[in-house]
């Protein structure tokens, strides 16, 4: 009987350890009113050395155009020889379509580029040599 009785004494101890509820503390959250700073993206960069004749260097990054919702901002961008045309717009990866603007000079800034236009895709940003030789620079873009 007594074994009996401290069996039952066991297990009463264990099933009622493990449903002990525990408390825990509530904290109360309030929202802060001030106005978030967002920071946008550093400028990213595409550069090209000896890019042939009708040859375009693409992003590595993709971007989803919806609803020409894009904007491209050529921060900088130059090449030699600077008699050379280029053309800097959107690439479209799935069916190989260019949208560009052509620039000479071989030194722009601050020039922006939206999607108008552009069905809905992805696309990546691409410098196109337009000119007769080849050509060697660099582009400074961010795309919003």
């Amino acid at each position: 009987m007594k074994k009996m009785l401290s069996v039952l004494l066991a297990l009463a101890m264990v099933f009622s350890l493990s449903c002990t509820a525990f408390a825990v503390e509530e904290v109360e959250y309030e929202p802060s009113t001030e106005e978030a700073i967002i920071t946008p993206r550093s400028s990213l960069s595409l550069s090209f050395v000896s890019l042939q004749t009708n040859s375009k260097e693409l992003s590595s990054e993709t971007y989803y155009i919806s609803n020409e919702d894009a904007m491209l901002t050529i921060n900088s961008c130059t090449w030699n020889p600077s008699s050379q045309d280029v053309k800097i717009g959107w690439y479209n990866v799935d069916n190989k379509i260019t949208y560009t603007v052509t620039y000479g000079g071989g030194d722009i800034s601050s020039k922006k580029i939206n999607s108008s236009g552009v069905p809905d895709g992805d696309y990546k940003v691409c410098i196109i040599n337009a000119g007769s030789k080849s050509i060697t620079g660099a582009l400074q873009y961010e795309v919003k």
